[in-house]
């Protein structure tokens, strides 16, 4: 049992070229967090790759909603809210991120260092 979990872990950390993170990336984008919700005050910063010490983590799978057909676990991670605009590697970017379940809570944390401008 304990080797079959410890390959579901090995294996659930594979993924695409599109989730890899990559050093080379180029991306202008304008973050816009609104910590206490939509109708609080907003932290706006622009992340220029290359150049930004998070360029080496972004990818455009970190940015990836969460599959409709997902199951997420009901459970409430605030009210903040962000949106990502600009380009990534060529591509327009318009996204939206919060916290109102775990696979969104989830998405938060995996770009955790985007959102904080870091």
């Amino acid at each position: 049992m304990a080797a079959a979990c410890a390959l579901m872990v090995v294996v659930s950390g594979c993924g695409g070229d599109d989730d890899e993170p990559a050093s080379g990336r180029s991306a202008d984008l304008t973050v816009t967090v609104w910590p206490r919700g939509a109708d609080g005050p907003a932290r706006r910063h622009r992340v220029a790759c290359p150049g930004a010490a998070v360029c080496r983590g972004l990818s455009a799978g970190r940015l990836r909603p969460t599959p409709a057909n997902v199951a997420c676990t009901e459970i409430y991670g605030g009210p903040a809210v962000a949106r990502v605009r600009g380009t990534l590697d060529g591509k327009a970017v318009d996204v939206r991120l919060n916290r109102t379940n775990g696979c969104e809570i989830a998405r938060w944390q995996r770009n955790a260092a985007l959102l904080r401008g870091g």
